[in-house]
């Protein structure tokens, strides 16, 4: 029981870390998981108990547990995940897209925007040569808003494709005894890497600045909760989310600092 528990207990463990990004450890998660509830050939000759729950909360993951768009763009954007071996292709097909699209939403075509109304000619008999010259460039417009918009898409997938080939640099990765052991932030490399791909930089930093969970946020209302007692009634929200902020800091600092001692203890 205790070895079927123990991947469980390891992934909520680090998808509730606030350290750094969670969101894109959510699917190599739940394969982690799967992968440790394949039934094996000791098992079945051992005891048939565990078997049976193996097969029950493999069964439970498949019925409960869908991902979100957010779930697969978080693979997607760990440059140690970025081909999404372990997922499906219907699934990295759909990832790809949903990336297309955050880059054209980035991406702001100005051309796309609808032109200015033209104003009303008091003589329609005067003027009937001018409003087939507006109705030709508004054409006109309108071709040049969906070649550029073409353009666009062209370039974005370009990136894309560079990235999945070339994202992941090996020559970048430290050699320092000190960090070997720790665990790989990708935004560290979208920040180093921003010149490289631009426009998938920005919807990176979007996408793994969501929480996986809300357990971080769950905790400060638990604090909050517990600065406003009945002898505290009177303190305004501005008071409280000053004491709150505070507390949240000081406990990254000292939960960063904690891992960074120990870090160095094993050198």
């Amino acid at each position: 029981m205790i070895n079927f528990l123990k991947p469980w207990m390891n992934v909520m463990k680090r998808i509730q870390s606030s350290l750094i990004p969670s969101i894109h450890t959510v699917t190599p998660s739940i394969y982690i998981i799967n992968s440790s509830l394949e039934i094996k050939s000791n098992d079945a000759k051992q005891d048939k108990g565990m078997v049976f729950f193996r097969q029950r909360a493999k069964q439970a993951i498949k019925e409960k547990i869908s991902f979100h768009p957010i779930h697969l763009m978080g693979t997607f954007f760990n440059p140690k995940t970025r081909k999404m071996k372990h997922l499906s292709p219907k699934q990295q097909e759909e990832c790809i897209e949903y990336v297309k699209h955050e880059m054209l939403m980035m991406d702001i075509d100005q051309h796309s925007q609808s032109p200015p109304k033209k104003k009303q000619c008091l003589a329609n008999t005067t003027c009937t040569y001018m409003t087939e010259f507006y109705l030709n460039t508004e054409n006109d417009d309108e071709d040049y808003a969906d070649q550029h918009k073409l353009s666009k898409a062209a370039s974005h997938m370009n990136e894309i494709d560079l990235y999945l080939k070339h994202g992941f640099d090996k020559t970048t990765i430290t050699t320092d005894f000190a960090q070997e052991n720790e665990e790989f932030n990708p935004l560290a490399f979208w920040k180093n890497k921003h010149g490289s791909y631009p426009i998938l930089a920005k919807v990176a930093a979007r996408i793994l600045g969501v929480p996986a969970t809300s357990a971080a946020v769950e905790r400060e209302f638990s604090f909050a909760g517990n600065i406003i007692t009945q002898k505290r009634a009177r303190l305004s929200p501005d008071t409280v989310n000053d004491i709150v902020f505070n507390h949240s800091l000081n406990t990254y600092k000292q939960r960063f600092s904690n891992t960074n001692n120990n870090k160095f203890k094993k050198i």
